[in-house]
């Protein structure tokens, strides 16, 4: 599973419900520029140390397409991507181009 999270506490909540069903996360984060205003994902450390504490393995990887080819490598026949809607359209552009 690919996470990254939103600058409140609800991440905490959403991963409470997922870390069971998953054999590794892969924390990423997300920079979209945009006219108006920019908007930018957590540091993957803090989500990445909220996980370590309940003992789930995990990796960081700050680079979203990185994050996101190397989730494609995982032999889990079912892979979840999820996180603010502003990284999944960043990663909607990367599974088109790939």
């Amino acid at each position: 599973m690919a996470f990254v999270g939103a600058r409140d506490d609800r991440w905490k909540h959403a991963l409470d419900v997922l870390v069971d069903y998953t054999s590794e996360i892969i924390v990423t984060t997300f920079n979209q520029e945009s006219d108006e205003m920019p908007k930018v994902g957590m540091v993957p450390g803090e989500i990445a140390e909220y996980l370590r504490l309940r003992g789930k393995a995990c990796v960081t990887e700050p680079d979203l397409a990185k994050a996101y080819h190397r989730l494609l490598e995982r032999p889990e026949p079912l892979l979840l991507v999820t996180g603010s809607l502003y990284m999944l359209d960043d990663v909607c552009q990367l599974i088109r181009g790939s």
